[in-house]
């Protein structure tokens, strides 16, 4: 397998990994999202870091905050932590900028196929306001009725204590219903 570069989107934040051909941790680098300052500018970090990983020609996995369209990979809606993220085409943006397949989804589903991946026991449905709204039925994704990420991901792993992996939109994501 080859590499990959992984990038994780915040509200803060842009961090990024290039990833080698045994998902070990190559390389690393980060930005800040300066996300009150607009598409343009959090693009322009997302670029930075895309660079600062120094592997032209790698594949790119991005999860970001926001609601995400993860077939079309673009924002459906994220607040103001992201000004005019809302409407943005995450992964056709970054394809074209480098020439490389892209693909983006939201930060808690994301993280949801990250424990799947290292858990694969794990009973995890998604929830929106108590709503079934995100499930993993084996290892195909199922996304609801709105077709996007939901406002949290509830994780129980076998035998041990749940977690929930927060969506950075919603303050009230991430308790139990």
């Amino acid at each position: 397998m080859k590499n990959k570069i992984g990038i994780d989107i915040g509200g803060t934040t842009i961090k990024g990994a290039l990833f080698g051909a045994n998902n070990e941790i190559v390389r690393e680098c980060s930005r800040p999202t300066h996300g009150k300052a607009g598409r343009e500018e959090i693009f322009s970090m997302l670029f930075s870091v895309i660079e600062g990983l120094e592997s032209p020609d790698t594949p790119i996995g991005i999860s970001s905050a926001g609601d995400i369209d993860p077939v079309a990979g673009r924002c459906v809606y994220a607040t103001d932590n992201l000004m005019g993220w809302t409407g943005a085409e995450i992964a056709k943006t970054v394809s074209d900028r480098f020439g490389v397949p892209c693909v983006a989804d939201n930060d808690a589903v994301c993280a949801l196929k990250g424990e799947l991946y290292f858990y694969p026991d794990c009973n995890c449905p998604g929830s929106r306001n108590g709503t079934l709204h995100y499930v993993y039925a084996g290892s195909k994704p199922w996304p609801g009725a709105w077709g996007t990420a939901g406002l949290y991901v509830f994780l129980q792993r076998p035998g041990n204590q749940a977690v929930c992996s927060r969506s950075s939109d919603y303050p009230s994501a991430g308790r139990y219903p």
